[in-house]
């Protein structure tokens, strides 16, 4: 029991350690954080990144820098993330992929559930049906006459083999019966570059990337993937109310660190990008980008990417895509 006299001296012990306590609970992040982009400059994940990356530089007052690192449909970059220290300073911006590439790859140079750790959910958006406009089609049944007509013929790009842009045009010749010619590239963004000079025909992008080139007719918008209309979009049909019944292939950003990172320092990010995607101007360029923001707890998070994972896996499966 204390006594009355010795009160002042505890209470005062208590007072001087909170300012300890506090700073305790500040102190992520203390040194420079690199948010890992894991496709090319000009993509979906680095226009995100460089969205976010000022924010996070003036909440946290350390160098926030993003870090293109593309190659193997994302894995390059996320095996940077997944073999980095585990303090919660190396942030991957990733997408769907991160769930696609499980399934696709015999051979992952990581585990995605082990070594990757859930962050937070940026926002989902649809993917987009584009083509350019030098192609005679306005909207879906073109496509598919055109792509019967000419079997063989016609080119598809996308930003790799295995990323979602690959997977899902698959899925979409496989419920057309259609036959088209897949040219990958290293990224999104070369692959949008590969559309707007006609080196391809059709691409189906994620709203991110595209949205701006659509604004300023480079490409003709044909339809969106997502089960219902975007909110963005409300003219532009979906795929299924097209002809290609249940047709759905949305996408979705997120962030990740490396796998054993503190509970403290994960929370500590996910509460930052959590008022960073609240932000009146993140907002509105996420909006004006065709994501709708989502708020999640890193655990729901894992339980979303969990489902994910089940979910790219039957489509990997139906597109026959797997890479030995």
């Amino acid at each position: 029991m204390v006594s009355v006299q010795a009160r002042p001296a505890v209470l005062c012990a208590l007072v001087c350690l909170l300012p300890a306590h506090a700073a305790a609970q500040q102190s992520y992040p203390t040194k420079t954080v690199r948010l890992v982009s894991p496709f090319a400059a000009g993509g979906s994940t680095d226009l995100l990144a460089r969205i976010f990356a000022p924010k996070l530089n003036a909440a946290w007052k350390q160098p926030v820098i993003v870090e293109n690192r593309a190659g193997a449909a994302g894995n390059t970059g996320a095996d940077a993330v997944a073999k980095a220290a585990p303090d919660g300073h190396t942030l991957l911006v990733c997408a769907s992929n991160v769930a696609i590439n499980p399934s696709l790859y015999a051979r992952m140079p990581f585990d995605t559930v082990r070594d990757l750790a859930p962050v937070a959910l940026i926002g989902k958006a649809a993917n987009v049906l584009i083509v350019h406009p030098s192609l005679p089609v306005r909207n879906v049944q073109d496509l598919v006459k055109l792509a019967k007509a000419r079997p063989g013929e016609l080119q598809y790009g996308s930003g790799g083999s295995g990323v979602a842009s690959h997977i899902i045009a698959e899925l979409f010749k496989n419920a057309a019966g259609i036959d088209m010619v897949h040219i990958p590239y290293k990224g999104s963004g070369p692959a949008l570059v590969g559309l707007l000079s006609g080196e391809t025909s059709v691409y189906f992008s994620n709203m991110v990337a595209a949205m701006s080139h659509v604004k300023a007719g480079r490409v003709r918008l044909v339809a969106v993937t997502s089960a219902a209309r975007n909110k963005a979009l409300p003219n532009t049909p979906t795929i299924a109310e097209s002809g290609i019944a249940g047709f759905e292939a949305d996408n979705w950003y997120g962030v990740m660190t490396t796998g054993g990172t503190p509970a403290a320092a994960v929370q500590a990010a996910n509460r930052e990008f959590q008022r960073t995607i609240q932000d009146e101007q993140v907002n509105v360029r996420l909006h004006d980008l065709g994501i709708t923001s989502v708020a999640l707890t890193p655990e729901q998070f894992g339980s979303f990417i969990a489902a994910e994972l089940q979910k790219w896996r039957k489509a990997v499966e139906l597109a026959g895509a797997r890479i030995d």
